[in-house]
């Protein structure tokens, strides 16, 4: 042993221990164990707790050697003396006194369990360690057992095996409240599955009670018991529904509610709302979120409607892995309930119109497929034609049906459009048994007036009946008899759109469901004029309008084509009887027979924010309802356009317009960094006002529209703001602290009787006095003013302020008057000097005059300065009102 341990040891001699550090490692490495052995001697006599200078020397010896072993790597050599004295301290009281100190025993065990498990991935050392270090859990030092925790989660990564016979203690001290321990158990599980078996109850019951890291940790262990033994989770359902609220939690939760669902899904049904609550909340659980309806919607037919709806509804907003993960999804609940097909396929191409990934594609077909099996038994619209020239053989045969769409005419901004293949007007698309001449066929509908069809150079239809005059909303599926022309044939070149417009002054956009599609493809040559007459359904029924029309070539893919044709001619499920009246004629006369055929009415796609407003108006209602209180709404945004940036402004009104009220005739105008949060609150209170759900129509949602397109910030559209998530918590925060920078609320507050944000004379009109009268105080005291010519060597000098009415005096300390008094009505603004540790809370404050004089002043502590900022907001907005009343 080295003769300066010695001295130390022997003698006790503290002025000596710090000498220690100056001796090199290789002088004592190989007395490390013995000098362990003197140490764990000297601490376990009785009196070594009352001897402060005995444990100061082996604090210090101790500190020693654990740095020597650490730096020359002998820790394999010297663990069995290390374990040793952790054990030795095990006999000793390791509770903290009642000034919560450690007692020295504590202290080795903390120094020792230290240089131990810095090795954790030497398994002899760990070997040898753990079964003693466990120990320390329940030895009442939670200091102790919080560090321990963290080793032991170290050494759990690479020693589980030999963690695991120590599962009882374990969780023993996680019941207990030790929950930061909860990050073995998953290791441990992977070696020791049974005995976590056995407390699965308990460790459940624990979730409420953890932190988040702790939560993620319980999650994650029972994510594995659910692919090993999911029914034993069956029963702590409602535990997990919970963390499905919390961002962090939703995953996990539903990676477990996942697992469990395939081997068992009915216990899940009651729980797609919360799901889909969940999904809305957060847009990053959508994928797994989808899995689990998929497996859920397939329970019963209930379930799958719901499902649909929602997974539906978010394939426009996903990306395109999720939007394939959707749309399989989809494919597989409609495989079980294909009768639910055709209520959701419209909507299904509208919101993956603009996708061209060809696995979307093949979905996309896949469904058509389906949506075809599913419709094969319904209705066919047949139209006979009766001609000498036809060969009689062909005559009852059907050929494809010629889908021709018309426009829905609701909107009057939007043109008339109807679309045809160019291959009906052929003569090489049918049998050469068919020779069109000079004969024309009739059309009578009651839904479609005149309409003339040019294709290829001969006219399929010259006029329709003149006894109707609206264009009804509908698509009719007209077919021929012929049997030797195939399904494939139609819609595979190309379709000629013909386009018409009400008046001149209206902008040409069509709103035809088929030409939505085509858009995107449009060609760059236009093909031939055609002119056609129509009747616009926002005129009385025996008005009609002229107006000429252009034709546009568009370039369609043969699978959208396909998928388009079989879908309009399919998709709707009621139907109701038209008369449709065919005419044929030969070279000695003609004759007209007329025939019944079945017409499927076709709706427009529905305003999407109406829907959205339809689906979650009672959510919306509650949300703005908790909102109000907090947060005040502005009554009118507007934008005020710059060259660099477009800025947004909200004007708040007062609610209470009493006979003192500061904003009778004027608004509280602030610009805000946050306007994508204040118009989606904007749209949302005026959802919660509205009795029915809202539409893009409407003149207050057109007028957000505008300011929310003219700021063009986000690169989002108003309709993906407005169907986007609520505004979260975080979110709030953000419009309190903004009004807050702007002083907001020392003019204004929210009156729970009135349920009202009124102004503060409007809710407080008992102190309108004080302000009215200039002879009366509003508040006074000593103010310390900064003054100085040169900023960085101002002095703050005492003065006596008072505000009186629209005054702003002041005067020395010593009680001389000051030389000059500030008008209210002269103050430009007034700002409050943050302080650095607490936010909102301000420290000084500055008065800004219209004379461009600055005043910079100090309370004797915050809240009184708060009390000052207060005031002062009060007297200018006052003093504001009255000049806007004169």
């Amino acid at each position: 042993m080295h003769h300066l341990f010695v001295e130390v040891l022997t003698k006790r001699d503290l002025s000596r221990a710090g000498d220690l550090f100056s001796i090199d490692d290789k002088y004592i490495v190989g007395d490390l164990s013995e000098l362990i052995g003197e140490i764990q001697q000297i601490s376990s006599r009785s009196d070594f707790n009352v001897k402060h200078n005995d444990q100061s020397v082996i604090e210090i010896c101790l500190t020693r050697i654990t740095s020597a072993i650490r730096d020359t790597g002998t820790i394999e050599k010297h663990a069995p003396a290390l374990v040793s004295l952790l054990e030795s301290c095990l006999l000793h009281d390791l509770k903290p006194s009642k000034n919560n100190e450690d007692p020295p025993h504590a202290k080795i065990a903390s120094d020792v369990v230290s240089c131990i498990f810095l090795n954790h991935s030497k398994k002899s050392v760990m070997r040898l360690s753990v079964p003693v270090a466990v120990k320390l859990l329940h030895r009442g030092n939670k200091e102790l057992s919080r560090n321990l925790s963290s080793y032991l989660s170290l050494a759990a990564i690479n020693n589980a095996e030999i963690l695991a016979p120590h599962i009882q203690p374990i969780i023993d001290s996680i019941i207990g409240g030790n929950y930061s321990l909860a990050r073995v158990l998953p290791k441990i599980y992977a070696v020791n599955k049974e005995a976590i078996h056995d407390h699965v109850m308990a460790l459940v019951c624990l979730i409420p009670q953890c932190d988040t890291p702790e939560k993620l940790s319980l999650l994650n262990l029972f994510a594995l018991i659910s692919k090993n033994k999911p029914l034993i989770l069956e029963s702590n359902l409602p535990q997990f529904s919970e963390c499905l609220t919390q961002s962090q939690t939703a995953y996990p939760t539903l990676q477990i509610f996942l697992d469990m669902a395939q081997v068992n899904p009915r216990p899940f049904v009651e729980y797609v709302d919360k799901v889909i609550v969940a999904c809305e909340l957060q847009s990053s659980v959508l994928s797994i979120a989808a899995q689990f309806l998929g497996i859920i919607g397939k329970q019963n037919i209930d379930r799958a409607c719901d499902c649909l709806k929602f997974l539906t509804s978010q394939l426009s907003k996903s990306d395109l892995s999720t939007m394939i993960t959707l749309l399989r999804e989809i494919k597989s609940i409609v495989e079980v309930f294909p009768s639910l097909l055709p209520s959701f396929l419209q909507q299904i191409l509208v919101q993956t119109e603009n996708s061209t990934s060809s696995t979307v594609q093949t979905y996309l077909q896949q469904l058509n497929t389906l949506n075809q099996q599913v419709t094969t038994s319904a209705a066919i619209t047949v139209l006979r034609v009766n001609c000498d020239n036809f060969s009689s053989s062909n005559s009852n045969s059907l050929t494809n049906p010629v889908v021709v769409p018309q426009l829905n005419a609701v909107s009057s901004s939007r043109p008339i459009a109807a679309s045809l293949n160019d291959s009906i007007g052929s003569p090489s698309r049918f049998n050469s048994s068919y020779k069109f001449g000079t004969s024309n066929v009739h059309v009578f509908h009651r839904s479609i007036p005149r309409l003339h069809i040019v294709s290829g150079g001969h006219i399929i239809g010259r006029q329709l009946s003149s006894s109707s005059n609206g264009v009804h909303r509908s698509l009719t599926a007209l077919q021929l008899a012929n049997s030797t022309s195939s399904r494939q044939q139609v819609n595979r070149r190309s379709i000629e759109s013909i386009t018409a417009t009400p008046s001149s002054s209206q902008k040409s956009a069509s709103s035809s469901y088929l030409l939505a599609l085509q858009e995107r493809e449009l060609a760059s040559k236009s093909s031939k004029t055609v002119a056609t007459s129509v009747d616009s359904q926002l005129q009385q029924a025996n008005n009609a309008t002229s107006s000429s029309s252009s034709s546009s070539h568009y370039n369609i893919k043969t699978s959208r084509n396909e998928l388009l044709s079989n879908t309009l001619s399919s998709k709707f499920r009621e139907t109701k009887s038209a008369t449709i009246g065919t005419q044929s004629s030969n070279g000695a006369g003609s004759e007209q027979k007329t025939t019944r055929a079945s017409v499927y009415e076709a709706f427009p796609p529905r305003d999407a924010v109406q829907h959205f407003c339809e689906k979650h108006i009672d959510k919306i209602k509650a949300y703005m309802q908790k909102i109000s209180v907090k947060i005040p709404l502005p009554v009118k945004c507007t934008i005020e356009e710059k060259k660099s940036k477009n800025i947004a402004k909200l004007h708040f009104s007062c609610q209470g317009k009493g006979s003192h009220c500061l904003y009778s005739t004027t608004f509280f105008v602030i610009k805000t960094k946050n306007a994508r949060i204040w118009i989606h609150l904007m749209f949302l209170a005026l959802q919660a006002q509205a009795s029915s759900a809202l539409c893009t129509r409407e003149a207050s949602v057109g007028a957000l529209k505008h300011c929310w397109d003219t700021l063009k910030a986000d690169n989002k559209t108003f309709l993906t703001l407005v169907t986007s998530s609520f505004p979260s918590t975080k979110d709030q925060d953000l419009l309190m602290n903004e009004l807050r920078s702007v002083r907001y609320f020392d003019v204004f507050e929210f009156n729970a009787l009135a349920n009202i944000w009124g102004c503060f004379l409007c809710n407080h009109p008992d102190r309108a006095n004080e302000y009215m009268q200039n002879n009366e105080p509003v508040i006074e005291g000593q103010l310390k003013e900064k003054k100085g010519k040169w900023k960085l060597f101002r002095r703050w000098r005492t003065r006596y302020f008072t505000l009186s009415g629209l005054h702003l005096s002041y005067r020395e300390a010593n009680g001389a008057k000051g030389d000059e008094a500030v008008e209210v009505g002269e103050i430009r603004s007034v700002k409050a000097i943050g302080s650095t540790r607490g936010r909102n809370i301000p420290k000084a404050f500055e008065i800004f005059t219209n004379e461009d004089k600055t005043y910079v002043l100090k309370a004797k502590n915050s809240r009184n300065t708060e009390q000052w900022v207060q005031c002062l907001s009060i007297a200018m907005a006052h003093s504001m009102a009255k000049e806007n009343s004169n």
